[in-house]
């Protein structure tokens, strides 16, 4: 579908600089006389209008890794993906719901796909955290020539700000006592990572919460949007390049991350590693491909820092581990972790264990759907 999106963004501008105008002429408006001294109303809270953040360069992107916090640090992965009049049509979307605006309105140069104007608003909140207080229940309504964007804002809306500090409250304890003294962004990536796979319990049961960084963060508990979101905030502030990926996984709807580390892109996906694995930490297109489906072009390409990789753990077949699995367990006890890129049925995997313990040990196997296992040796 080809749009006139010249003037489609400038329309779209047009409908959001008109309603800035608005809400500060509200705000400036001068208060009616009151000369019958009747008691003044109870102040109405309004939602604030922040201004919406830009692409952040402050980032970590060597290997050294100097730690510090920053809020206003965000990497818009997603936008990078758009045509540059799609990106322009992403930053006057992005105004709107950084000031809580219902709707705006796109007049294209024939009927407007709403897929196409949906995938636009989507990759806005799949790169940004910060709007938690936007519900996922966006619709396109299109009449004619022209399309209507309506947002709707979830009840974390009115107090945004104060869920905000809430959520920067955590993130500064995640910083100083997992992230601080880490040296690499590697090493900072794992940390927030195994905050979460220790702290977060997958549940759906508030279905606002849990679909937000909210959940995760201030309740501990959520589902894979809200942990990809609460992983991203805290990554970004943490300096390390983080946004959102979304597809498909065990035939649903799923979420995920894509970090940047030394130059390379990566998924994350730290929903599915809440089992206690690093099954899907750095994974390049490939290996998640094997157990999930997705159509945005992420160019993950490596597995350098993929955690087994990194760890010298990842092997060819169960006979290439066998050596590695005997001394890990003839250290008992203790627990470790291994690839494995041809499957091997937990058993195998035992015997290998079994064959290595020095003395009699309770053995217990996690494994993941693509390869991972755990072996926990008491």
């Amino acid at each position: 579908m080809v749009f006139n999106l010249g003037k489609a963004i400038m329309d779209t501008i047009n409908t959001v600089a008109n309603e800035i105008q608005k809400q500060q002429a509200q705000r400036e408006a001068p208060k009616p006389s009151n000369p019958d001294n009747m008691p003044e109303p109870a102040p109405v809270s309004t939602p604030s209008a922040p201004v919406a953040r830009m692409d952040s360069k402050n980032f970590n992107t060597g290997r050294a890794y100097t730690p510090s916090l920053d809020f206003e640090r965000i990497w818009r992965f997603n936008r990078t993906l758009l045509s540059k009049q799609d990106q322009d049509l992403y930053d006057a979307i992005n105004e709107a719901t950084k000031r809580c605006i219902p709707s705006v309105k796109i007049r294209c140069s024939s009927a407007p796909d709403p897929n196409h104007l949906m995938l636009v608003t989507l990759a806005l909140i799949e790169d940004d955290p910060a709007l938690f207080y936007v519900d996922s229940g966006i619709t396109v309504r299109v009449a004619g020539d022209m399309a209507e964007i309506q947002f709707k804002y979830n009840r974390f809306m009115e107090k945004k700000d104060e869920y905000y500090e809430q959520m920067k409250s955590v993130a500064r304890q995640v910083y100083n006592s997992r992230v601080k003294k880490c040296s690499t962004v590697y090493e900072a990536e794992l940390a927030i990572h195994d905050y979460f796979t220790s702290n977060v319990t997958y549940d759906g049961t508030d279905d606002v919460a849990s679909h937000s960084p909210v959940g995760p963060l201030l309740t501990n508990k959520g589902v894979c949007e809200g942990i990809s979101e609460a992983y991203c905030f805290i990554a970004c502030a943490c300096g390390i390049k983080t946004s959102m990926m979304s597809g498909m996984m065990n035939k649903e709807r799923h979420r995920w991350n894509i970090v940047e580390v030394e130059g390379k892109k990566y998924h994350l996906d730290v929903t599915s590693d809440l089992s206690g694995l690093h099954a899907f930490f750095n994974c390049d297109d490939a290996k998640l491909r094997e157990t999930h489906s997705f159509e945005k072009r992420s160019d993950c390409r490596s597995m350098d820092m993929n955690y087994y990789s990194v760890n010298n753990a990842r092997f060819a077949n169960i006979g290439a581990a066998t050596g590695y699995i005997r001394n890990n367990a003839a250290s008992a006890p203790r627990t470790f972790e291994l690839m494995l890129d041809s499957k091997a049925d937990p058993q195998a995997i035992g015997k290998a264990v079994q064959s290595g313990l020095r003395r009699n040990a309770s053995i217990n196997i996690t494994s993941s759907s693509n390869g991972c296992y755990r072996i926990v040796i008491k």
